[in-house]
């Protein structure tokens, strides 16, 4: 079964009709991050590099990330591999990381990883489970996501954000 996900997942996205599509505001969100000199952004997901690539090829948000940690390269989640390896190419500390996620994997992989669990709503996940696997705070829409980032963010630490 994992095979032939593998294998279909790819044709899948690559056909306009199931193209992903970002939620509103994320480009502004990244990009705003980005310009931060202080803040190192990266991805932890449960997709495998060949799946996730064209779709940050497809949006332009390569740019955007200094690592992109994928299920081939590192034990699925909850395990903290993938936030391990991607703090440790980021070049960041757990106290200084936030992990984004939507899900209650995301929120145990990152209190696996002492790294801060911030859980948006609106994903796969309702709010009081990902509250139960550790999320720190669980916001509602992305201006709040935002709001939470930058204040988590002071001037002189680094963040590590994963979607």
């Amino acid at each position: 079964m994992v095979a032939a996900y593998q294998r279909v997942l790819p044709r899948l996205r690559a056909d306009a009709a199931f193209a992903e599509v970002p939620f509103g505001g994320a480009a502004d969100l990244l990009a705003a991050l980005a310009e931060r000199k202080d803040v190192r952004i990266g991805i932890a997901t449960g997709h495998v590099s060949h799946a996730i690539a064209p779709a940050l090829e497809r949006f332009g948000w390569q740019r955007f990330f200094c690592t992109v940690q994928t299920a081939d390269k590192a034990p699925s989640k909850p395990h903290p591999g993938m936030v391990l390896q991607a703090l440790g190419e980021a070049g960041i500390n757990a106290e200084d990381a936030i992990m984004i996620g939507d899900t209650a994997f995301d929120m145990e992989m990152a209190c696996a990883a002492d790294v801060r669990g911030v859980a948006v709503s609106w994903g796969y996940h309702r709010s009081d489970r990902l509250r139960d696997a550790g999320a720190s705070r669980v916001v509602d829409d992305m201006g709040e996501l935002r709001d939470c980032l930058f204040e988590a963010i002071p001037p002189s630490s680094r963040a590590l954000q994963a979607p």
